[in-house]
């Protein structure tokens, strides 16, 4: 891997740390105040993470692995984010209730 490949992969990692964790604290600071329940604006943003990391890093990633492991990886992704999400969605349910 050369070094302008190697800069450009931590340049996009580093993009989308920045705007995954500044697009998480808008929505919990201003998401009640612009009309989105926490649950819609927390699909909404799981939705935009997931098309951000495949725009960011699936063209590297598909010239290194291939296209198809990219897709597979992704799909990986998408599930265990779906996963983490229903978790987090099932024990919150049962706290509030016990």
């Amino acid at each position: 891997m050369s070094l302008s490949t190697s800069l450009s992969i931590k340049l996009r990692v580093i993009l989308w740390s920045v705007i995954a964790v500044s697009s998480a604290v808008l929505l919990s600071l201003y998401g009640e105040a612009v009309g989105v329940s926490r649950t819609i604006g927390t699909y909404a943003w799981a939705a935009l993470m997931i098309v951000l990391i495949g725009l960011l890093l699936g063209p590297i990633l598909a010239r290194h692995v291939g296209a198809r492991k990219t897709v597979i990886f992704f799909l990986l992704l998408l599930a265990a984010a779906a996963g983490i999400y229903a978790y987090v969605l099932v024990m919150t349910e049962f706290v509030l209730k016990h």
